[in-house]
């Protein structure tokens, strides 16, 4: 067991009663994710499990560290750790609900801990549909990464918030912040930053209808990854200018993109080739995203939950999608 100590979180006595002990524990499972490779592959299944079992001792002691003097920032440490988790499960609400009160309670903090939880709760907002929301909390966390100097950060938070401003169509503010990504990486030697920053920007050139410009990016990155030999981020960027192509009207050349990230997809992971096979084919559809907003197709209201030990958040249409 993660926590030895049995509390019910509705019973303020046991509450007040946890030990600091068991605080450390949730400490050392929420900084386990500072490991690129917590929740993925197959180990982090059981951490998932464990978390699960878990569930109602970690909002224990989440509210214990709001209730006691000097704990909340480590209650934030906790929140900011374990973002994944809510997310994987489809904690939605939960998990940004627990971030917004330790960010608050914690208001005049400036650290890395703070920008991290505001990355948090900003992608948990994201995932929900609230881009508004999502919006103010990278902007914020991109604003503490400026403040304290981590060039590295400073381009995952731009890369964030320019995700946003897509989906809110500030499509030049996203331009400005994806290349400020693509130019921090490629001064740090960051090849997979920059790769990543690339795709995006060539979506951002899709989108405002300069094609030509997209391709041309979208072939450089492409050229980048075979030389990495990286096979899951080719299929990503294939499946990505496929998305792109479809939206400027080039329906044989989206299919054929999608085809070629599909068969990538089949040698290399299983578990995602339905997605890849019908993400993008008919892109005013889709509902990715899009949880608690109407479905384009029948306005209906978006769910999204966590599918699977592994899987990430599924979103679909209860209507077209029974």
């Amino acid at each position: 067991m993660i926590v030895t100590t049995e509390i019910a979180p509705t019973a303020s006595a046991e509450v007040s009663a946890i030990r600091p002990a068991t605080l450390s524990e949730w400490r050392l499972v929420a900084e386990a994710d500072e490991d690129a490779t917590f929740f993925h592959g197959p180990e982090p299944i059981e951490w998932l499990r464990r978390l699960d079992r878990e569930h109602e001792d970690l909002r224990a002691a989440l509210e214990w560290c709001l209730d006691q003097p000097g704990e909340t920032r480590a209650g934030l440490r906790i929140a900011a750790g374990l973002w994944r988790y809510w997310e994987i499960r489809g904690h939605l609400t939960e998990g940004r609900g627990w971030l917004e009160r330790m960010l608050e309670a914690n208001g005049d903090d400036v650290s890395a801990l703070r920008a991290d939880g505001l990355t948090g709760a900003a992608n948990l907002a994201f995932m929900q549909g609230d881009f508004k929301a999502a919006s103010t909390f990278h902007a914020a966390s991109l604003d503490l990464h400026r403040q304290l100097g981590d060039r590295q950060s400073v381009a995952y938070a731009a890369n964030n918030l320019a995700n946003t401003a897509v989906q809110l169509g500030d499509h030049a503010q996203a331009r400005m912040l994806y290349e400020e990504t693509i130019a921090i990486t490629r001064e740090l030697g960051d090849v997979r930053g920059m790769v990543f920053g690339s795709i995006n920007l060539a979506d951002v050139a899709a989108r405002e209808g300069d094609l030509g410009a997209a391709r041309s990016l979208h072939e450089q990155s492409l050229a980048t990854i075979r030389e990495l030999g990286d096979r899951w981020t080719e299929a990503f960027a294939l499946d990505t200018f496929g998305r792109a192509t479809s939206r400027a009207g080039d329906r044989d050349g989206a299919r054929s993109l999608h085809l070629e990230a599909l068969a990538i997809l089949e040698g290399t992971r299983p578990r995602m080739q339905r997605s890849a096979s019908t993400r993008g084919f008919d892109d005013e559809t889709r509902v990715y995203g899009r949880a608690g907003r109407r479905c384009p197709r029948c306005a209906t209201i978006v769910k999204a939950r966590g599918q699977g030990d592994e899987n990430r958040t599924t979103f679909w249409c209860p209507e077209c999608q029974r």
